[in-house]
């Protein structure tokens, strides 16, 4: 899958809620993923895999948000 392809990947509302809800328990154990997967009933490795594609997600919309700015020239559409 290219980067523009998975640009297009629109996360489901039950994602949405699932990422508030994880880092919201992160938040509750200081950012310690070793102590948040254990709170939150789910295997570390599963943790660590949704944490893996949202700092991906979160690389590829940065990139679009600026691939958009430059393309406008720092002016709102």
């Amino acid at each position: 899958m290219t980067a523009e392809q998975e640009s297009q990947v629109q996360s489901s509302p039950i994602d949405v809620v699932i990422r508030a809800f994880v880092e919201s328990v992160l938040a509750e154990c200081d950012g310690s993923p070793n102590l948040a997967y254990v709170r939150l009933g789910i295997g570390r490795t599963t943790l660590y895999r949704w944490l893996k594609r949202w700092k991906k997600e979160d690389r590829i919309a940065k990139r679009e948000a600026k691939r958009e700015t430059d393309a406008t020239g720092g002016m709102l559409p």
